[in-house]
């Protein structure tokens, strides 16, 4: 919510409220009042309550509603400001906003990337597609010069999940895609697991996926600078780092 807050403040919008999870009743009462309801409920699309309750507000109280996927990675972030911007008709301060959103990236990049470029880095995924979107993780490890060595989909998938994630991390990697009861040694020749599942001590260093990924760049920002903590450890100590 804080980077939330932090992007809408570009548009020179002010968040009073957290509605309807983190409201006080006070907080509730100032609702009909709001200019502006944005919606934060989901990837592709809000969740179906949400969006009902912002139609609400809209047609009780004539509170215009925005929604759009989360800001969820770079391209989506990116994509997020633009469509503010259109919706206020604010898009040169959206342009503006994400040149200076970049530039906070890359900056973060620069000081980071160093200490994972030479990583040998392998992912590892036992959530199903419907809870983990991979294009989000590999984005960031791509952007950080992280060298992917392969990917191992954990047991605890069905076959039917195990496909679907097969194909959709095929849209945004060529890395080879391994199930963890095959034969390889890719576990082995890793220095860092990221993953979403804490592992055997077959791996020492081990970067754990939020189950809700960060928002915005300071979420990125957030993920890179532990991965390069973890990064830093000697191999001998390693341990978990939770992202």
């Amino acid at each position: 919510m804080q980077e939330i807050k932090e992007l809408l403040v570009i548009f020179g919008l002010d968040v009073h409220c957290q509605f309807p999870g983190y409201a006080s009743l006070e907080e509730i009462q100032q609702v009909p009042a709001s200019s502006l309801c944005v919606i934060l409920g989901g990837r592709v699309k809000s969740h179906v309550g949400i969006h009902t309750l912002a139609v609400d507000l809209e047609t009780k109280f004539d509170i215009p509603f925005f929604d759009a996927p989360c800001p969820i990675g770079w391209q989506e972030t990116k994509d997020w400001l633009r469509r503010m911007g259109q919706f206020l008709g604010k898009e040169n301060e959206a342009l503006e906003a994400i040149g200076q959103q970049e530039e906070k990236l890359q900056y973060a990049i620069d000081s980071y990337s160093p200490k994972l470029e030479n990583q040998k880095v392998v992912l590892c995924i036992g959530r199903p597609l419907l809870y983990f979107q991979p294009a989000w993780a590999l984005e960031l490890l791509t952007q950080a010069k992280v060298n992917v060595t392969g990917i191992i989909l954990l047991k605890g998938l069905t076959e039917q999940q195990q496909q679907e994630m097969r194909t959709e991390l095929e849209k945004y990697t060529a890395a080879p895609i391994w199930q963890e009861q095959e034969e390889n040694k890719a576990l082995e020749k890793a220095e860092i697991a990221v993953t979403t599942h804490e592992l055997s001590d077959s791996i020492r260093r081990q970067f754990f996926l939020p189950v809700i990924p960060p928002v915005g760049v300071g979420g990125m920002i957030g993920l890179l600078c532990k991965l390069a903590r973890l990064a830093g450890r000697s191999k001998v100590r390693g341990g978990i780092v939770y992202g």
